[in-house]
């Protein structure tokens, strides 16, 4: 056994000295594997999603739909120029007219992609709604990334709105 590791140790069932440890697993990996199973994966969304989006009634206020007192034209200038200062965010396309951004963040580390899609609505003259949409283009989870894009994009843009 391996110093300053609990190892749980798997024998073959022969007795005397022919015996052999088929492999060890540390005690630790073993209970979290039962935490997980028992758990049904249900606390764990950053394994088994790999998306993330503001809506208005979200039960994480921060990805929640943002509304903001600025009219329209001025707010998706501030929004385009946030979104493509951002680093390793690139925008691919967009239109004014009908505020639609597409974007995508690559992560630092594996390179992996991340699709984002911003819209924009008009509510009024000095009045705009803000939705945000975070996609991972491979993997069944993403640990939490796409939503950290989205607040990523959303704290930039608070600061640039209220300075």
């Amino acid at each position: 056994m391996r110093e300053g590791i609990s190892v749980l140790s798997l024998n073959c069932g022969l007795k005397g000295s022919l015996s052999s440890t088929i492999f060890s697993i540390p005690k630790s990996f073993l209970f979290l594997v039962l935490v997980l199973t028992f758990m049904g994966f249900s606390g764990c969304r950053g394994l088994t999603h790999n998306r993330a989006e503001t809506r208005a009634n979200h039960d994480d206020p921060s990805l929640r739909t943002r509304n903001y007192s600025v009219s329209y034209e001025v707010f998706f200038a501030r929004l385009l120029d946030v979104s493509g200062a951002l680093p390793r965010w690139q925008v691919l396309s967009h239109d004014s007219t009908t505020g639609k951004i597409v974007a995508t963040r690559t992560s630092r580390l594996f390179r992996f992609v991340d699709d984002i899609q911003i819209q924009l609505i008009k509510k009024g003259d000095q009045a705009v709604s803000l939705d945000l949409h975070s996609a991972s283009r491979v993997g069944k989870g993403d640990f939490g990334q796409n939503a950290r894009n989205i607040r990523e994009l959303l704290d930039q843009l608070d600061q640039k709105i209220l300075n």
